[in-house]
Order: structure tokens, then C-alpha cells, then sequence
């Protein structure tokens, strides 16, 4: 997870999943587009100063 606290006047929360599926769960994969990364984020926020 990394917080930015500024980003053009707000915050936001962002949180990045890269391997899902780690070697011994793809067995569990469905198709190719499971390999893929997700990002989410969270805010914006109000400044915090």
C-alpha cells in the first residue's frame, strides 16, 4: 500500500495485488487474464495538513 498525500490537493489510498496466484495456486486459474495485477484505490481525501 502507499499513501499520497498530495495529488493535486488530495489524498488517496492506492494498493496493488502483482501475483494473485503465486506458483503453487495455478493449478486454480481459469484462463491467461487471471495472471493479471489489480489496483484499487481509495479517496480522494481532504488535505491533511
Amino acid at each position: 500500500m502507499d499513501w499520497y498525500a498530495d495529488f493535486q490537493g488530495y489524498g488517496y489510498l492506492l494498493s496493488v495485488v502483482q501475483h494473485p496466484y503465486g506458483e503453487s495456486d495455478q493449478a486454480r486459474q481459469q484462463s491467461d487474464r487471471e495472471q493479471r495485477a489489480y489496483l484499487g484505490y481509495v479517496g480522494p481525501f481532504p488535505p491533511l495538513d
